[in-house]
């Protein structure tokens, strides 16, 4: 895990060690990744919570739809706002870990697999 960090950093990326986890902000408009050892596949993979931050993001925005159409003309489009900047975050995180997803898997085949 170690190792893992050591390279991540030299290539740039701001990666911190906590509880058997390396937390990689991504920055800029983008939500935080983390990497995880996973056992029965013996490899590193990348998380982002993407499923968590979408449905939270689904609800604002429906929230907001729902309330712009029934009763206040302010805080309905606030919330539209709020859901689809969540989703842009999401877009953004997407494509801004497709270059640690590709450095992961060269490290696990070169480090991991032996």
């Amino acid at each position: 895990m170690e190792l893992l960090l050591k390279e991540l950093t030299a290539r740039g990326y701001a990666a911190t060690l906590k509880d058997r986890r390396i937390n990689v902000k991504l920055g800029g408009l983008s939500n935080n990744g983390s990497i995880s050892y996973d056992i029965s596949l013996n490899r590193y993979v990348v998380k982002t919570h993407d499923f968590i931050n979408g449905s939270i993001n689904a609800l604002i925005l429906l929230n907001g739809l729902w309330t712009y159409k029934t009763s206040d003309a302010f805080s309905g489009p606030f919330f539209i706002a709020m859901g689809v900047f969540g989703f842009l975050l999401i877009v953004m995180t997407k494509l801004k870990i497709k270059s640690l997803r590709e450095f992961l898997d060269v490290f696990n085949l070169e480090f991991v697999g032996k």
